[in-house]
């Protein structure tokens, strides 16, 4: 069976995440997860770093933009984007 996580967080993600890209990267190649999906809030600042660290690894990588509303009661503006990233050194967008 292959697991994935979807709702990884970053030290991107300000007061959210704590782990470096690369960290989460290799702790998931560690404990033999087929892939790992980031989704730091309002940034993809650690997309290249987690992109990187996954040309060392055979892991799947997700990214995910999730984007705060701008009060509790505003309707997103859009709908999240995400673009997948196959093992090895290709890319592709979803």
């Amino acid at each position: 069976m292959h697991y994935i996580e979807f709702a990884t967080t970053s030290n991107f993600s300000f007061l959210r995440g704590a782990s470096h890209p690369e960290e989460l990267m290799a702790q998931a190649a560690h404990v033999g997860m087929a892939g790992l999906g980031l989704a730091d809030r309002n940034s993809v600042a650690g997309v290249v770093r987690a992109h990187l660290a996954k040309r060392e690894q055979t892991l799947a990588l997700n990214i995910i933009r999730a984007r705060d509303s701008p009060s509790p009661t505003a309707r997103p503006t859009s709908s999240p984007t995400r673009a997948t990233a196959p093992p090895g050194d290709g890319f592709a967008a979803c």
